[in-house]
């Protein structure tokens, strides 16, 4: 029986002053024999396949693994995983479809304004940006913050007096406890 795979064997070579019974021939072919199916089973048929030899075919292998980063969707577009060695000290991990340990910096581009937000669930989602006159809010704990018009938490109470003599407008605005005057004149 065969060591082969699982361990390397250790074949007797005799000596050309050894007899034929010591050690035994039959028994020195019988497991030459042995190794070399097991080497054939474990290889297969042309295992060279398209290279020149063994030896070629698998460092064909070890080069294309270590330098192709490129995977087909799907769909059977390319694209590529992430090269840790492109960020320097970065050390990403990969779980399901989430990456952890990525600096900022290694983020793709985004649009400006947009911010990344996380709920109570840690889940990342997108807070797309607001208008020129929004500011950031905050929703409260739990809730991603939304860009809103600012709010002063007062309401203003406007009122008209109009003087027809006069051609003006007296426009009144009432905040909180303060009362503030327009004046509008034709002209």
């Amino acid at each position: 029986m065969a060591d082969y795979p699982a361990a390397i064997t250790s074949l007797t070579n005799p000596e050309a002053t050894d007899s034929t019974k010591s050690p035994s021939h039959a028994a020195q072919h019988s497991d030459a024999n042995d190794e070399i199916e097991a080497i054939e089973t474990e290889l297969g048929l042309n295992p060279a396949g398209s290279s020149d030899t063994v030896v070629e075919r698998l460092n064909a292998v070890d080069v294309s693994v270590a330098f192709n980063t490129a995977h087909r969707s799907a769909n059977g577009s390319s694209h590529s995983f992430i090269d840790q060695s492109v960020v320097s000290g970065a050390t990403p991990t990969f779980t399901g479809t989430n990456f952890t340990g990525i600096p900022y910096t290694g983020l793709a581009n985004g649009t400006a304004g947009n911010l990344i937000a996380w709920s109570s669930a840690g889940v990342a989602s997108l807070v797309v940006a607001g208008t020129a006159t929004q500011v950031l809010t905050s929703n409260g704990a739990g809730q991603a913050p939304t860009f809103q018009g600012v709010f002063y938490g007062e309401t203003a109470n406007v009122s008209a007096e109009v003087d027809e003599t006069k051609f003006s407008h007296k426009l009144s605005v009432a905040i909180g406890t303060a009362t503030y005057y327009i004046m509008m004149t034709e002209t």
